[in-house]
């Protein structure tokens, strides 16, 4: 059990809602998680890695056009992660904008950004969820 000043703090926040989507795939509980780090969402101190998770939290919430403009926030920031680009891609995707979808998940090939194992798996499914229908 984490100790309640340890579960407040940004970070670990944001990495209990990460295994809320992921893990548990319950978007409501993640965006409880993130309250009040999605209330600050501009805040120039969260990394791109934090913004990928908020803007998950956000499509993954039924908030699209939301998540489209935190996640292109997150991609001009310096450094920004494989990561964010296949999130960006996909809520594209969830707006109905699949030519720009297909953009964004090919950039980070384009221009051979580092993948983790997690986001080679998470590309490779973006691919396939990009080739349906838009919800």
């Amino acid at each position: 059990m984490l100790p309640a000043e340890l579960k407040a703090s940004g970070p670990v926040r944001v990495m209990m809602a990460h295994l809320q989507l992921k893990g548990l795939k319950d978007p409501s509980v993640a965006a409880q998680t993130v309250a009040p780090l999605l209330a600050d969402r501009w805040n120039p101190t969260l990394t791109p890695e934090q913004l990928e998770v908020l803007g998950m939290v956000l499509l993954r919430t039924k908030k699209a056009d939301e998540a489209v403009r935190l996640l292109e926030h997150a991609v001009a920031k310096p450094n920004a992660n494989t990561g964010c680009w296949i999130a960006l891609a996909l809520a594209y995707h969830a707006v109905g904008k699949r030519d720009e979808a297909k953009v964004k998940h090919d950039y980070p090939m384009t221009k051979y950004l580092p993948r983790s194992p997690r986001e080679t798996a998470e590309w490779t499914a973006a691919a396939h969820t990009l080739t349906q229908e838009s919800p």
